[in-house]
């Protein structure tokens, strides 16, 4: 792939007949236990093939509050990450969560606004999308005259 360079680079040699068809299964054990986007390729003898892997996935969980939007980043095993490299970029924001608890508060804006948010666990981001609500200052109220 231009532009880019392999992190590691492994050799195989056979001793087969060109001629002959047959498979081989690969094993990747330094992708175990992480989680991203890992491109694999293949070359050899002028051919080559590619496999694109993706291993984890970040959701964004939210419900407003009086104040603005209470979120939780929740990964593929359905757990709340918290943490020191936790948070969202939003509207060219960073709103870190809470270490202990992974909350994150998105205050209301001006204007309401669907936009990409990027979700950030430890090394691991994921674009998602989220529309943040105005800031509402209407009420309403009844009176009641005797």
């Amino acid at each position: 792939m231009d532009g880019l360079e392999a992190k590691e680079k492994s050799s195989y040699e056979y001793t087969h007949k060109s001629n002959i068809k047959f498979s081989e299964v690969f094993k990747f054990p330094q992708l175990q236990g992480k989680i991203g986007l890992f491109i694999v390729e293949f070359v050899g003898n002028g051919v080559s093939g590619r496999a694109v892997i993706k291993k984890g996935q970040l959701s964004l969980v939210h419900r407003s509050t009086i104040a603005g939007h209470l979120a939780y980043i929740i990964d593929q095993k359905k757990e709340i990450c918290h943490g020191e490299r936790t948070g969202v970029y939003f509207d060219n924001k960073f709103y870190a969560a809470d270490k202990d608890n992974g909350r994150i508060f998105i205050p209301y804006g001006q204007v309401s606004m669907s936009a990409k948010i990027i979700m950030i666990h430890n090394d691991f981001a994921q674009l998602g999308d989220f529309t943040r609500k105005n800031e509402s200052y209407s009420f309403s109220c009844k009176f009641y005259i005797n």
